[in-house]
């Protein structure tokens, strides 16, 4: 009978905080390795929670660091020998939890100096690390006036609320807290861009659109913080644009 991977993973953590490391690893191990194969449904929660506690364990257990390195690399390495856009998704998600997202980004110009086409694929999982550096002509460049971001952006956040209903408890709780979040910093990006390249036009199409995707479900209040945050309520600086 196959493994549960939520127990799996309550393992993983239970196992952690009992500081009983090598059992710990070996859950995220198998968790990472098998979970989509049994529950497609896990496939946000592989790349997130179980790599960013697999990374806290490795901040205590160097043999968990070492294994989640090596894991890069060879997700690096295929990406690099299949150019499939899954393996690019899973070593951005490791550099991230290893912070060292810059690595990422330097991938992504070595793919946009010979496959334009594919970089385009790919720009979704270098676009924090661009807006977060403020790179709004890249960001412009490749997410236009950032509608179809919005949309995938408010699919995430609508699949992650159902998700955290689902799972409610503790796992819940982070996810709903974690799609708030994410959803929030990812609209602020956005509005910044439309900010900088100055449409105010498109600016004020999207700030009604996020009002009304808000309110239609119910979240009159993150919408409110949202706008509070939003740059027509604090002083924009245009920032130098290096790659």
């Amino acid at each position: 009978m196959d493994k549960d991977p939520g127990q799996v993973l309550d393992n993983a953590r239970k196992a952690f905080k009992e500081e009983r490391y090598v059992e710990s690893l070996e859950n995220y191990k198998w968790f990472y390795d098998n979970a989509i194969e049994i529950d497609r449904s896990y496939y946000g929660v592989r790349l997130s929670y179980c790599l960013g506690e697999w990374a806290e364990l490795g901040a205590r257990y160097p043999d968990a660091l070492s294994e989640l390195t090596n894991l890069k690399e060879r997700t690096l390495s295929n990406f690099q020998q299949s150019q499939r856009r899954q393996f690019f998704h899973e070593y951005s998600s490791i550099c991230r939890v290893l912070k060292c997202e810059e690595e990422t980004f330097h991938q992504f110009l070595q793919v946009r100096e010979t496959n334009k086409d594919f970089s385009h694929e790919i720009f979704t999982f270098v676009y924090e690390y661009c807006a977060s550096k403020k790179k709004w002509d890249l960001c412009r460049e490749y997410l236009g006036n950032g509608f179809e971001k919005y949309k995938r952006s408010l699919e995430t956040f609508d699949h992650m609320m159902e998700f955290a209903t689902a799972k409610k408890g503790e796992l819940g709780e982070s996810i709903y807290k974690d799609g708030v979040a994410a959803f929030t910093r990812e609209v602020l990006w956005i509005l910044d861009m439309l900010a900088y390249i100055d449409a105010p036009d498109e600016y004020s199409s999207a700030i009604l659109k996020i009002e009304t995707d808000l309110k239609e479900r119910g979240y009159d209040q993150l919408y409110s913080e949202i706008y509070e945050k939003s740059p027509n309520k604090r002083n924009f600086d245009k920032p130098e644009q290096p790659l």
